[in-house]
């Protein structure tokens, strides 16, 4: 994993529902492990509001604090998703729950007609799971708690993009220890049996 170069990302939308909801945020730092540590250099970065072009609910409001005045002047999705495409390019991604961004975005990238991802993806909800094991939960606030990682901006896609980066920097310590070293190896054992202790 040493020579790998990860994309951490994170979306926020106005639902659960790819085929009915829209994207209002996407944030994305690309890293890479300083030699021979755990650290994980931020290496370049990119942030955007999205107009989702629909009235955003306002328990989604409540929960990320995006309003439909805040993105109204915010590019649509059609004006900045070949710049996301090409920012996420064939780096391996890394989220919280990578699954919903993945699918969320591969669904906007073919409706406005940009090549879909087909990158390697690890999911820290995925390995937390495996790695700590016993939590009653492993949505991204409860990781953060257990790791003791302060998200200074929960559920805003920079915040959580810096939180499951952190996250990430502290279980790839644990895979270490596994001997998992390769970006291989990482995603061979999120799909492995879960150990109960």
């Amino acid at each position: 994993m040493e020579n790998a170069i990860f994309v951490v990302l994170d979306i926020e939308t106005t639902g659960l529902s790819r085929y009915v909801n829209k994207i209002t945020e996407f944030s994305a730092v690309k890293v890479n492990i300083e030699n021979n540590t755990s650290t994980f250099n931020i290496i370049d970065e990119y942030s955007t509001l999205i107009n989702p072009q629909v009235r955003i609910p306002s328990f989604i409001t409540s929960l990320t604090g995006i309003t439909n005045n805040l993105v109204r002047d915010a590019p649509t999705f059609t004006d900045v998703g070949a710049d996301i495409r090409e920012f996420i390019s064939d780096d391996v991604i890394i989220a919280h729950n990578t699954t919903f961004d993945y699918n969320f975005l591969n669904h906007y990238f073919k409706e406005t007609d940009i090549d879909e991802l087909e990158n390697y993806a690890l999911c820290t909800c995925k390995l937390s799971r495996r790695l700590i094991p016993n939590l009653t939960s492993y949505c991204l606030e409860s990781v953060c708690s257990n790791l003791k990682i302060n998200n200074q901006q929960a559920h805003r896609a920079m915040g959580d993009v810096l939180a499951t980066k952190e996250v990430f920097s502290k279980l790839y310590r644990h895979m270490k220890k596994r001997d998992i070293r390769t970006v291989k190896d990482a995603l061979k054992f999120q799909k492995s049996r879960i150990q109960k202790r």
